[in-house]
């Protein structure tokens, strides 16, 4: 008889813990992200969008919930994971390295993830290269980082109609490792991106 109260209230636990879990997740998902500007205005707002992305796909759910589940840290237990923060970090979350950094590279692959995220791969100068990490996109000889523009934020990035192969940028932003994928630096968020062209000013 004991054991079966124990169990029960293991159960009654355990869902508490998961409803707890679900609402924080939503309230995660749902929370304004802060209105600002992060790239120059476009030239010409009405041009035709030089970015080979489909700009109008914003994900699926079930991948922004999951997302919303992954802390900055070990100890940040109001997160979303609750309770399980120590272990969904150790395997998915990320690791803040510094608050701010200012890149500089070029653009050599981008696709936007199931989360709706816009990923952007860019080979860093040399003089950037430490904080590049091995990505399984990598060519040989290539020093990259993801630079990762939330869904939530992609309305403060005017760029990204603009941004192709190719590409020169300036990148300032969180920089990250990711435990997820094995493991990766990345800029995430931005908050500063612009194209470097010899017309136009490129300063946060």
């Amino acid at each position: 008889m004991r054991n079966r109260r124990i169990f029960w209230k293991f159960l009654y636990f355990l869902a508490a813990s998961i409803g707890i879990s679900f609402l924080l997740s939503v309230r995660a998902m749902n929370a304004p992200q802060p209105e600002f500007m992060g790239s120059p205005p476009r030239q010409n707002p009405y041009a035709t969008p030089r970015s080979p992305l489909d700009l109008n796909y914003r994900g699926t759910g079930i991948e922004k919930f999951w997302k919303s589940l992954r802390p900055t840290g070990y100890y940040k237990l109001w997160s979303p994971s609750f309770w399980a923060t120590p272990i969904v970090h150790h395997f998915v979350g990320w690791d803040i390295l510094e608050e701010d950094v200012c890149l500089r590279g070029t653009i050599v692959s981008m696709h936007i993830a199931d989360d709706g995220d816009i990923n952007y791969f860019m080979d860093l100068l040399s003089e950037f290269s430490r904080y590049a990490s091995p990505h399984p996109k990598d060519n040989p000889g290539q020093k990259t980082i993801l630079v990762e523009i939330p869904l939530k934020m992609r309305m403060s990035f005017p760029a990204v109609y603009d941004i192709a192969l190719g590409d020169s940028l300036y990148v300032c932003g969180r920089y990250v490792f990711d435990r997820n994928h094995g493991g990766w630096t990345e800029i995430h968020p931005p908050r500063w991106i612009c194209l470097i062209r010899p017309d136009e000013p490129c300063v946060p």
